[in-house]
C-alpha cells in the first residue's frame, strides 16, 4: 500500500514535469501553462467525483480519493496563481470577476474546492454532508472550462457532459441511508 501511495503522488505529480519542460524551453509560457493547469484540475476533478463514486460502492480506495480531492486544489490554486500573476493584479481580480461570467462560475468552484479541501482536514463528519457538492464545483468549473475558450473544443464540451451526466445521475439516484 505504501508504494502504491507513492506511485499515486509520482503520478498526480507528473504534470508538473511538463510545466517545468514548457518554461525552460519556450519564451511565452504564460497561457498554455495556464491553460494546461487548468485542464489538469479539471479532469482530476472527474477523477475525484468517478472515484468517490466507487468508493461508496468498494470501500477500497478512501485514501487515494483524499490525496486526489487535494491534488485537485492543488493545481486549481496553480491555475489562479498563474492567471493573477500573468494576466490581471489581485487590485484588479474582482473586477475581472464581475465582468466575465466563465471568471466568476470558476472563482466559485474555486471555492466550493477550497471549503470542502478545509472540511476534509478538520472535520470528516461535516465532510461528508457537503461532500455532495463537489458536483456542483464539477459543473461549474466544466462550465468555467467550455465558456473559457474563443473556439470551444470537443474536449471542453465532453468534460461538461461528463460533469452534467454525473450530476444528474447523483441528483436522480436514490440514497439507501
Amino acid at each position: 500500500m505504501k508504494y502504491n501511495r507513492a506511485l499515486f503522488h509520482l503520478v498526480l505529480l507528473s504534470p508538473l514535469a511538463f510545466v517545468g519542460y514548457y518554461i525552460a524551453h519556450h519564451s511565452e509560457f504564460y497561457k498554455p501553462i495556464l491553460h494546461f493547469l487548468g485542464d489538469v484540475a479539471v479532469v482530476l476533478l472527474v477523477g475525484v467525483i468517478i472515484l468517490g463514486m466507487i468508493t461508496k460502492i468498494k470501500n477500497k480506495y478512501q485514501k487515494f480519493l483524499a490525496i486526489l480531492g487535494q491534488y485537485v486544489l492543488f493545481y486549481a490554486s496553480l491555475h489562479l496563481a498563474i492567471y493573477l500573476v500573468s494576466e490581471i493584479f489581485w487590485q484588479d481580480f474582482f473586477v475581472e470577476v464581475s465582468k466575465r461570467s466563465y471568471l466568476l462560475l470558476g472563482f466559485i468552484a474555486f471555492l466550493l474546492i477550497a471549503w470542502l479541501d478545509f472540511l476534509s482536514f478538520f472535520s470528516k463528519k461535516i465532510f461528508h454532508r457537503y461532500a455532495g457538492l463537489s458536483y456542483v464545483a464539477g459543473l461549474l468549473a466544466g462550465m468555467h472550462f467550455l465558456l473559457g475558450q474563443k473556439i470551444p473544443s470537443w474536449f471542453s464540451y465532453a468534460i461538461f457532459a461528463i460533469f452534467l451526466a454525473l450530476i444528474c445521475y447523483k441528483l436522480t439516484k436514490k440514497d439507501k441511508k
